[in-house]
């Protein structure tokens, strides 16, 4: 694994790399193995379409030692409204990985601090609930 530490490193990690930021304080509700973090966008390759992007939130499982994000699909609404609006503009925002990308996993935990991860994107498909998973780089 490796971990950034010395802070020129991680200031010059986080110029060049995507960041993704996960709860490791509180697990999600009903669950005491699971945490969950901010969305994240995927963009997996497409036979018909080239790239497409899916948008899912990072999780982690602690009994699988596994970090992915979880894409639980898209659905077209009869109405729009201020819910879609607060969509739009989180996944406008937020970071857009593709397969064999690095990118820097920030572990929140809390008042003990933060620990900062450098991750590859793996197995990139949009027709899995997980979207892609993310592996440590040695």
């Amino acid at each position: 694994m490796k971990y950034l530490t010395d802070r020129k490193e991680i200031v010059k990690a986080m110029d060049t790399h995507q960041c993704i930021t996960i709860n490791m304080e509180h697990p999600v509700a009903g669950f005491e193995t699971i945490f969950e973090g901010e969305k994240v966008g995927v963009k997996c390759p497409s036979r018909r379409f080239g790239e497409i992007t899916v948008y899912g939130t990072i999780h982690y499982y602690s009994e699988e030692n596994k970090f992915y994000v979880q894409h639980v699909g898209d659905c077209i609404k009869a109405s729009f409204g201020a819910e879609d609006i607060k969509e739009i503009k989180e996944r406008k925002y937020c970071p857009k990985v593709s397969e064999g990308e690095e990118v820097l996993l920030i572990q929140d935990y809390g008042k003990r601090g933060l620990v900062i991860r450098v991750m590859k994107v793996t197995r990139c498909n949009s027709m899995y609930s997980d979207a892609c998973v993310l592996v440590d780089v040695e």
